[in-house]
């Protein structure tokens, strides 16, 4: 457990200012930039870098990150340098956390910006260790951390961005704090850099295999959270491609391979399950040449859109439009019921928003993604409950779920069962 201890009464360290730091480029040598979640949200958050390397073109970048993402970074084309933490042992083990949080410390920053909107201990306590004269910060949300907890440690940063102005999107609100940070960039977006190495694995692996690119979908079954869960991707793209005419290639970690496998021999037709083959990176490079990408509300949604690959998601309600679909690339199958925005504290035995999805729907949106390119986000949904949804299920209520400003629906006009 991260402990903050402070004997000193909050009201010596003053107040945070809501407006934005003057930031000279000429003064800034040393930039701590703070992101400790997972791929997803690094990915989304990476175009930061590109703005802050902009702005401050002399000073150096230092990524705390947690160490199963540091390789997004290794390939970044910017002044950065990673420092890489194990959650796990920061969390557990007081020694490590002394010795990673003081070697913060003796970087002496100048700026210290804590990126992550849903703030916890640990992010603060990384970006406050770095003592930096001017500290940033979002005023977020407390799904991670108790409200009277984040307020306590706001009082230790020098400037702080309150959410209530922000977009409700990730992706926008990333922009936004650049835009805080005098770093705006008009063109922000998810953002994955990779190397000739990873350019080099990928067609390796599309020509051992004799693979046309073209004709291949990248599967991600595997989601961070087992709430996520589905089993019927196989059966979605049985219906959607009942010639069996598309290669599916399975993407994920090693705790992957047994969910993966059994969406492979649900599907039938030609496959190849590449899960725990691959690093980050190389499965981007991978999903990257695919024609499509298939699966869960997770991280390579991200990179396939940074990558200019369309996606077709399975998209559940525990955060609804935070972070996707955010581009015309995304296409969602969605079951709307009056339990959205649960934050993924599911009240019920059955996580309905997610294991009830016809795969039907799926098929539906996956054969449109196939054939064409759309000019904006779609969300699929059915015109009629499944009928799965009975006993203490929540009601299907479209009208009480809206889409995101960039996204429409698109209703189903059968029971898709």
């Amino acid at each position: 457990m991260v402990r903050f201890k402070c004997k000193t009464p909050i009201g010596l360290y003053g107040r945070p200012s809501f407006t934005p730091p003057n930031l000279d480029a000429r003064t800034v040598r040393k930039i701590l930039w703070v992101r400790t979640d997972a791929i997803g949200d690094a990915v989304l958050a990476m175009d930061q870098l590109r703005g802050l390397a902009a702005r401050f073109p002399d000073a150096e970048i230092y990524v705390a990150c947690q160490t199963l993402n540091a390789e997004l970074y290794e390939a970044c084309p910017y002044s950065v340098a990673v420092l890489p933490f194990d959650r796990r042992r920061f969390r557990k083990s007081a020694g490590y956390r002394r010795e990673y949080l003081s070697r913060i410390r003796s970087l002496g920053v100048d700026v210290s910006v804590n990126s992550v909107f849903s703030r916890e201990t640990l992010t603060d306590a990384i970006a406050l260790a770095s003592r930096a004269p001017i500290r940033v910060a979002w005023r977020g949300d407390n799904a991670r951390t108790k409200a009277s907890k984040l307020r306590f440690l706001e009082c230790f940063y020098t400037h702080v961005l309150d959410g209530v102005h922000a977009q409700s999107q990730e992706i926008h609100r990333n922009g936004c704090l650049l835009d805080f940070l005098g770093c705006g960039l008009a063109d922000y977006g998810a953002r994955i850099w990779l190397s000739a190495t990873d350019d080099s694995f990928a067609d390796a692996m599309f020509r051992a295999h004799g693979l046309n690119p073209q004709d291949c979908i990248a599967l991600f079954a595997g989601a961070q959270r087992p709430e996520r869960t589905y089993y019927n991707y196989g059966e979605a793209l049985r219906q959607a491609f009942p010639d069996k005419g598309v290669t599916v290639i399975a993407l994920g970690s090693l705790a992957d391979l047994e969910l993966s496998g059994r969406n492979l021999d649900n599907w039938g037709g030609r496959s190849v399950n590449l899960c725990g083959e691959t690093s980050i990176r190389g499965a981007a490079a991978i999903l990257g040449r695919c024609r499509l990408g298939f699966g869960a509300e997770t991280g390579a949604v991200h990179l396939a859109t940074a990558l200019g690959i369309p996606t077709v998601v399975l998209l559940g309600g525990g955060h609804f439009g935070r972070f996707m679909p955010y581009s015309h690339l995304q296409s969602a199958a969605v079951l709307p019921l009056d339990c959205f925005d649960c934050n993924w504290s599911c009240p019920f035995t059955r996580v309905h928003c997610v294991a009830d999805v016809p795969p039907a729907l799926l098929a539906k949106a996956l054969r449109e993604s196939w054939n064409g390119s759309s000019k904006e986000a779609k969300l699929f949904r059915p015109s009629i409950a499944p009928t799965s949804l009975s006993g203490d299920a929540p009601l299907f209520d479209p009208s009480k779920v809206e889409a995101p400003s960039d996204a429409h629906w698109v209703c189903l006009n059968h029971p898709c069962e």
